[in-house]
C-alpha cells in the first residue's frame, strides 16, 4: 500500500487530474463508518460537538456528520485544471452477508461532461507538431461520446477514428 502526505491543495490536485484521466475512476477509500468510529476515538471532543453522547460501538456509526462522507471528501477535495461535469457513487460489496460491514468503500467517479485541450500526440515536443485539440468527452446512462475538434479550423474528430493512444473499437454515441 502506498501512503502519500502532502498539502491539502496538492492532494485536491492529485484527485482532480485521476479523476479527469478516464471516463469512470474507482478509488478505495475508508468506509464512512470507520471514519466516523476514527474521529469518535482519536478527537472525542470533536465528536462531542456533533453528537450529545460519545460511543465507540461500530453499531453506532457512522454519526450523521458522516453519512456520505465517501462522496463529500471526494466532490470537496477533487481541483482539476479542464471543464468536468462528474457523479460519483458508493459501490458496496455484493458478498458476505448482508449486515457485514465493510471498512473499505470503493468509489466510482464517472464522467459526465469534460472538455479538455490536448496536443497532437504524446511526444508532440520531440516532433515539432504544434497543433492543440479540444477533447470533449460526454455520457449519459446509456453510452459515451467521445471526439476532438481541431483547434486550428474546429473539424470534430470522433472516436472511432483516433488512432494510437485509444483502441478497442467504437463508443455508443449519445443521442
Amino acid at each position: 500500500m502506498m501512503i502519500l502526505e502532502m498539502p491539502k491543495k496538492e492532494f485536491g490536485t492529485m484527485l482532480g487530474q485521476l479523476f479527469a484521466t478516464g471516463l469512470t475512476t474507482l478509488v478505495q477509500m475508508p468506509s464512512s463508518q470507520a471514519l466516523s468510529l476514527a474521529f469518535s476515538t482519536f478527537f472525542p471532543s470533536l465528536v462531542q460537538f456533533l453528537q450529545s453522547q460519545k460511543s465507540f460501538l461500530r453499531e453506532d456509526h457512522p454519526l450523521p456528520f458522516f453519512k456520505e462522507v465517501e462522496l463529500r471528501l471526494a466532490a470537496e477535495s477533487a481541483r482539476a485544471d479542464v471543464t468536468n461535469n462528474v457523479t460519483a457513487s458508493v459501490i458496496k460489496p455484493s458478498y458476505g452477508p448482508p449486515d457485514l460491514v465493510h471498512s473499505w468503500q470503493v468509489l466510482k467517479v464517472d464522467i459526465r461532461n469534460l472538455t479538455t485541450t490536448v496536443n497532437h500526440h504524446f511526444d508532440y515536443e520531440l516532433d515539432g507538431h504544434s497543433r492543440k485539440y479540444s477533447q470533449i468527452c460526454l455520457s449519459n446512462k446509456t453510452g459515451w461520446q467521445v471526439y476532438l475538434i481541431r483547434k486550428s479550423d474546429g473539424f470534430k474528430i470522433p472516436f472511432n477514428a483516433l488512432h494510437g493512444w485509444i483502441s478497442g473499437g467504437t463508443l455508443v454515441e449519445i443521442k
